[in-house]
């Protein structure tokens, strides 16, 4: 094998992480055909990544590049907040189902990042500016097809049409959003008319499917990025009275964003939605959560296992008390009560040298640079719609390739040397990671198709084995033991039951559904009803929960 065929090995590797996150679903093939694939998809491909950092990286000269022992620790120290914690090693793993943002993601997340950051040649960041392209103009495609009723796939889906391939219109939203900030930059440039004219045209289908996704998300995400490209072409410009004054501007739009989302101000009657107070009742009960575990957490991904416990009867009085979520719905939030304040500082840290090396590039620009600045204003986007949003896989793999990227630019530029070393067993050194990778994460992948089988062979027993597969969830055993008790298989959901309070005993609905049993014993309701009562304090009466 060549060397340039190893390098182009490499460089699709890393310029395909993104586009194949993102556009992954398995619709006919999982109960869950979002995010499992997700996982399995950027599980194998982060695994690639440190295993060629393994055989490349030289660790002696890594001491002086954040870019690499940052994420390095953050992920250390989650791994240890998975030790530390008494949550479900396997939730914390491979993450609560429908989410799938354990530890094995970040993992995964923060290998991408390293390697990208390393990279000295800008052919490889071209091809992941051209990949992010592709993506957006075959998830637009999609979602315009979902906004005009064609979509051939049809969802089980209670939300607006538009979800992408991200399974939620927020999400979606966020993504074109975020995707807007490369057709501004594109338009400022000076390419042809009739380039112009045809990215016009998308940026209206985009826009109209932003709209049809009836998120808000979007138009914030759209607003930022707009705002973002401008300032950065009227400040490489030299066009300092315009910056200044367009900057006076954004700050105003910004407090009346702010404001506007909080239901005051003249922007109210279009920004507010009332699930922006839903936020806040999550927010106070993420915050009580940190106060009591600060260093590590309640565990990864175990939000939601912790939520009745630390909600409030503002909440409870807002929206009841079957109402609950599984996340904080800010990435950040998630980060200090899942992993510990150390996590979230590593967290900033590592968005902070981004930043840090964005400005220095730009800095170094002595014309506008349309490709950085794009990337940069979406990364901005997906920064600032994290502060209202569930972490998606979709959207964090960009999240995190977006720094990386610019890190990487300003290090070629600079002339700076990577800390590679040169090593001829790349491409097979990677394979043998991404077959790791694989075998690691089609775990949950098999057992989420193995359980949708389960289900539509009406096969009790066949239920009950596909629910107890590696690794099991709470989410799927509560699932199994609803459609057991509706058909009157008592003694098979009875022993699931009990399974489920043994390996997770915070899973409130499963203590539910042994204190209703037809077959648990009066010492075992009462003790049901104990463990309730401790897990959502702040309900009085928590055997009239309807599930």
């Amino acid at each position: 094998m060549s060397p340039k065929r190893k390098s182009n090995y490499l460089e699709s590797l890393i310029a395909s992480a993104g586009a194949l996150t993102t556009l992954a679903i398995t619709p006919s093939y999982n109960l869950d055909p979002i995010n499992i694939i997700k996982l399995l998809v950027l599980g194998s491909i982060g695994t690639a990544c440190f295993s060629v950092l393994l055989f490349k990286i030289n660790f002696l000269n890594s001491r002086k590049s954040p870019e690499i022992y940052l994420p390095i620790l953050f992920v250390s120290i989650m791994g240890l907040s998975l030790i530390i914690s008494k949550a479900p090693f396997q939730q914390q793993l491979y993450g609560v189902y429908g989410r799938n943002t354990g530890l094995y993601a970040y993992f995964a997340l923060a290998m991408l990042f390293v390697l990208i950051a390393q990279v000295r040649e800008k052919e490889t960041l071209n091809r992941i500016y051209i990949s992010f392209w592709f993506t957006l103009i075959i998830f637009v495609s999609y979602a315009f097809v979902q906004a005009i009723n064609f979509d051939p796939i049809l969802w089980n889906n209670k939300y607006a049409s538009v979800i992408g391939t991200l399974g939620n219109p927020n999400f979606a939203s966020a993504f074109m959003g975020m995707g807007t900030a490369f057709i501004f930059s594109y338009l400022y440039t000076n390419f042809s008319p009739i380039n112009k004219v045809v990215a016009i045209v998308f940026l209206l289908i985009l826009i109209f499917s932003i709209l049809m996704s009836e998120s808000i998300q979007g138009v914030l995400s759209t607003g930022i990025s707009f705002v973002v490209v401008t300032l950065i072409y009227l400040h490489q410009k030299k066009n300092n009275r315009t910056f200044i004054l367009s900057s006076a501007f954004a700050i105003v739009a910004l407090f009346l964003g702010i404001f506007g989302m909080l239901g005051k101000g003249p922007t109210a009657s279009f920004l507010y939605k009332e699930s922006i107070s839903y936020r806040g009742d999550y927010w106070r009960a993420s915050f009580r959560m940190f106060k009591d575990h600060p260093l590590f957490g309640v565990g990864l991904d175990s939000y939601g296992d912790w939520y009745r416990n630390y909600r409030d009867l503002t909440s409870i009085k807002r929206r009841g008390t079957d109402i609950v979520t599984n996340s904080s719905h800010n990435v950040y939030l998630d980060i200090l009560n899942t992993s510990g304040i150390l996590c979230l500082i590593l967290y900033i840290l590592i968005i902070g040298i981004g930043i840090i090396y964005a400005i220095k590039s730009f800095k170094s620009e002595n014309k506008f640079n349309f490709k950085l600045t794009a990337i940069f204003a979406a990364w901005i986007s997906y920064l600032a719609q994290s502060l209202i949003s569930i972490n998606n896989l979709g959207l964090a793999v960009w999240g995190w390739i977006f720094p990386a990227y610019i890190i990487a630019y300003f290090k070629i530029n600079s002339k700076v040397t990577s800390t590679f070393t040169k090593n001829s067993l790349e491409a097979p050194v990677a394979n043998f990671g991404l077959l790791i990778g694989l075998i690691i994460c089609i775990f949950p992948f098999s057992a989420d198709h193995n359980f949708r089988a389960s289900l539509r062979s009406g096969d009790g027993n066949r239920l009950v084995d596909a629910a107890l597969r590696f690794p099991t969830n709470s989410q799927t055993l509560n699932y199994a033991n609803v459609v057991l008790i509706e058909n009157e298989l008592h003694n098979e959901a009875y022993k699931l039951i009990k399974y489920s309070t043994q390996i997770n005993p915070r899973n409130f609905d499963a203590w539910y559904m042994l204190n209703k049993s037809v077959v648990a014993s009066n010492v075992e309701k009462l003790k049901a009803i104990k463990q309730m009562q401790i897990l959502d304090p702040a309900n009085n009466n928590v055997e009239s929960v309807h599930r």
